[in-house]
């Protein structure tokens, strides 16, 4: 029991009240500190949770490009002015499903076209499907006008279009019976609904007048070289001598070279004007400022998207940083271990904690004080390197369970084929053998056998008759090579104790050796077929099959495929498939000239390199495709009437194609001009002539860039190099992991096992993100004030008092440095595996780490962690 105390005052001295604490009251304090802690605890815990499931929401608006209309501000757990139902339309609309469905349905819609009739049908089945089609987009629709309303729905440009698309379409199908004015618009759905196909023709959209500001320099050296050129020399050629709109020919000569003929005949081959005017000027026209429109016109998409991206990009932020502020409930700008923990628990349902505590380190940079705002900021980026836990149980679907044992044993029953060798041969030939193979790989021999193989097939040399010695035997080089093969084979079996899966490489076979094996084995298989049977180049092999659903095959399906190598014919009112001996001996040579593909380190670079950049290639290909289409059927509806080269939509796409490709662009012009009205056609031609340039240029450069951007990676040296940063990156992460688990882990807690995680990192698909500039900049002070009004706390302060101590990095080094130079402390060294103290032992020293590392173990010995110097 305390004394009273006595404080003096100015007007006096006054004693203060002593507080009384008793037993009981002390057992009573403890009793509702006992009754309260686990229901604050549990509070703090479902606000944590509460938080957490807010901030997931948010960061997938944020991942999505959403961020005023996204998945937090219609949840009504969060957002008590929505209803349940318009969180649902939201859900329904937002969903992979019908993103899916519309895509598949645009497609189907597109590509349908080609197999319908030219003119409307009265089939049923033909108008229901074309409904059908359109009741997908009115339901998508319908769906985003539920959520939204139609003031906000019709507030986006693109959307607009979607809608009147889609509204025209259906009228177009109840009024004329079948979709045909609509037709040119069938790909435009799906180009909106697809997040990348809306990015470039929006980029396309705002970069068009730049391009054409750009192309002014060549229009005004066209014109002049168009005044000069008839005044000079169209009298001199016979077909322009009466004509007034001859001068366009120069004008297409520089953009199309289709006009050469027509612009140098023969006749007027010896003017000396030509030599000196016509080709210093076509060459310096077409060859120079023309690429360097083109080149302009990349670097104006270039910078068109790189703004797009950048835009993008701080919305991503801002989005990340209203998730942030949605788990800082306490606003000191960090969150801790738990509540990171709970987030990822939320965003990836299912994630181990080892996996978690690597994100840990890797976004909080091993920092000990919890995860920054600024460092959330990159959560992207960190959530890029991929990190799975392998575990020794495999789930297996009953699909995998049936197949499995059947794979274990023919892996077994593989392993154990040999063939016999005789005694003369293990103990004289397996060492000559083995010597002979390590002379093949080190001569390069099997490259050069490839490469002639190459030879021989790509010229047409394989069956050049060499030594006829009968009428049953002709050496030719393809037997010559065949026979190498064989030798080949049969010196690995020998080499391998007879052994058939060991001469195989080491890491197993890939689809390469699968092809060159077949290729190799066909063709034998094809020698003893063509000398038992006597088979020639113009035998047919032919299966012959009775299967009545074959037979009831549509007429068309029967034609396309009679057209094709396998085809389909009547025989003897049956079915049957026939394959000629000559295609079937060109497909056993391609197959085993695959082989070189494993042979040649270039080519596996530049294969590589192809397969990374597929998406790319296919992702460009859509588009222009779609542009070729659009300008296809909108040229069908124009001179289908007239013209047989529009008269259905498959011709239309195609001579759209050959127009993307500068293939007759003059002549077809001028025919369309003929028949119908010259205006319209010379701006349908003018226009397709500048976005066809515009486009294919675009996709162009953007495939050769990226193709040699992945080709100077794919290198062995980069890739080695790669490979080992992933290594130390991943072995720092793990080591700071395992520290923290030892000084923060309770003894009865989870031991956490960091042996089965394995990172890679994921490199990105997104084409944008490559011509934008690849990497993400850092954050710049800009993106921290546009995010303020998205945080809890004093952003921009945070941000600069973040940069301040980034100078002092350092401070573990100087702070040695400082101490040793005190003098104050004893130097010590310990010999390695030496114990420096022991777990429940009284402290007695303070030991600084100056050089070398320190293991410590927690949980008899279960738990480690190694010290650096800079480690306190």
């Amino acid at each position: 029991m305390q004394s009273p105390k006595t404080v003096k005052y100015s007007d006096g001295e006054r004693v203060l009240p002593t507080s009384k604490m008793t037993r009981e009251r002390r057992n009573f304090v403890l009793q509702k500190l006992k009754k309260q802690i686990p229901i604050a605890a549990q509070q703090r815990k479902e606000t944590i949770k509460r938080n957490a499931r807010y901030c997931k929401l948010c960061i997938i608006d944020a991942f999505n490009g959403r961020l005023s209309n996204g998945l937090a501000n219609n949840s009504p757990e969060f957002n008590p002015s929505k209803s349940q139902w318009e969180y649902n339309l939201f859900c329904l609309n937002t969903s992979e499903y019908l993103y899916n469905a519309v895509l598949i349905a645009c497609s189907i819609n597109t590509m349908s076209i080609f197999f319908e009739a030219n003119q409307c049908s009265n089939v049923w089945f033909e108008r229901l499907f074309q409904l059908s089609i359109i009741s997908v987009f009115l339901f998508d629709i319908a769906l985003k006008i539920g959520y939204e309303g139609l003031s906000e729905y019709f507030s986006k440009d693109w959307q607009i279009v979607y809608a009147t698309v889609t509204i025209l379409m259906a009228l177009d199908c109840v009024f004329h019976g079948c979709l045909y004015y609509t037709n040119p618009f069938r790909p435009v759905q799906g180009v909106l609904r697809a997040r990348a196909g809306r990015r470039f023709f929006d980029v396309l959209k705002k970069m068009l007048p730049t391009m054409i500001h750009k192309m002014s320099p060549i229009f005004f050296f066209i014109v002049v070289l168009m005044v000069f050129s008839c005044l000079e020399f169209d009298d001199r050629i016979e077909e322009f001598k009466s004509t007034f709109y001859a001068s366009y020919n120069w004008f297409f000569l520089v953009f199309t070279n289709d006009t050469f003929d027509r612009i140098l005949p023969d006749k007027v081959f010896s003017h000396l004007s030509y030599l000196l005017v016509f080709f210093p000027s076509i060459y310096i026209g077409q060859r120079f400022l023309l690429s360097l429109i083109i080149g302009d016109t990349y670097d104006t998409f270039r910078q068109f998207v790189k703004k797009q991206v950048q835009s993008e990009r701080l919305k991503e932020i801002k989005g990340l940083t209203k998730a942030f502020s949605a788990i800082d409930d306490l606003k000191d700008g960090v969150i801790s271990y738990l509540t990171f923990k709970e987030c990822l628990h939320q965003l990836y349902p299912g994630t181990s904690d080892e996996v978690i505590a690597l994100y840990y380190e890797l976004i909080s940079g091993g920092s000990n004080t919890g995860i920054s705002v600024l460092q959330f900021l990159n959560l992207r980026s960190v959530l890029s390197f991929k990190l799975s836990l392998i575990t020794e149980k495999t789930a297996l679907t009953p699909v995998n369970d049936a197949v499995m044992p059947l794979i274990l044993l023919f892996n077994r029953l593989y392993a154990k084929i040999q063939f016999p060798l005789p005694r003369v041969v293990r103990k004289d030939f397996i060492p000559r053998a083995q010597e002979m193979m390590k002379y093949l790989d080190s001569a390069n021999v099997l490259h050069f056998a490839n490469e002639l193989d190459i030879f021989l097939l790509v010229f047409s040399l394989l069956d050049y008759q060499l030594i006829t010695f009968s009428n049953w035997l002709t050496i030719t080089p393809c037997l010559l090579v065949s026979g190498f093969y064989l030798f080949e084979f049969l010196v690995r079996l020998v080499a391998n104790d007879g052994y058939l899966h060991r001469i195989h490489p080491s890491d197993g076979l890939n689809l390469v050796d699968v092809l060159f094996i077949g290729g190799a084995a066909g063709r034998w298989f094809l020698f003893v077929l063509a000398f038992c049977y006597g088979l020639q180049e113009d035998s047919v092999l032919a299966v012959f099959c009775e299967q009545p659903w074959l037979q009831a095959l549509h007429p068309t399906v029967l034609l396309y495929l009679s057209k094709a190598s396998l085809g389909v014919v009547s025989i003897g009112g049956g079915v049957g498939a026939t394959l000629s001996f000559r295609k079937l001996k060109l497909l056993c040579r391609g197959m085993r000239c695959m082989r070189i593909a494993n042979l040649n380190d270039d080519l596996k670079i530049l294969s590589s390199a192809m397969i990374d950049i597929m998406p790319a290639i296919l992702e460009t290909f859509t588009l222009t495709f779609v542009m070729t289409y659009i300008f296809g059927l909108l040229g069908h509806l124009l001179f289908g009437g007239v013209l047989q080269e529009w008269d259905t939509p498959l011709n239309s796409v195609i001579k759209a194609q050959q127009l993307t490709y500068m293939v007759n662009y003059l002549s077809s012009m001028e025919v369309a001009m003929e028949l119908l009205n010259p205006l319209v056609v010379a701006v349908y031609f003018l226009v397709y002539l500048v976005i066809s340039l515009a486009v294919s240029n675009i996709a162009l450069s953007i495939i050769i860039d990226l193709h040699a951007n992945v080709l100077d990676d794919k290198s062995s040296k980069e890739r080695e190099g790669q490979r080992n940063k992933l290594q130390i990156v991943f072995d720092k992460i793990v080591e700071q992991a395992r520290t923290r688990q030892v000084f923060t882990g309770s003894k009865s807690g989870h031991t956490l096992n960091f042996n089965h995680v394995r990172m890679s990192h994921y490199q990105s698909s997104n084409v944008r993100q490559f011509v934008a500039g690849g990497k993400n900049s850092g954050l710049q002070l800009e993106d921290i004030k546009a995010c303020s009004k998205f945080s809890n706390i004093n952003l921009v302060a945070f941000y600069k008092q973040e940069h301040r101590n980034m100078k002092d990095l350092n401070w573990e080094v100087a702070f040695l440095k400082a101490v040793e130079s005190t003098k104050l402390f004893v130097r010590k060294d310990f010999k390695p595996d030496e114990v420096i103290i022991e777990s429940d032992q009284p402290a007695q020293h303070i030991y600084l780490l100056t050089s070398g590392t320190v293991a410590v173990f927690r949980n008899q010995m279960r738990e480690r962690a190694v010290l650096s110097p800079t480690n306190f």
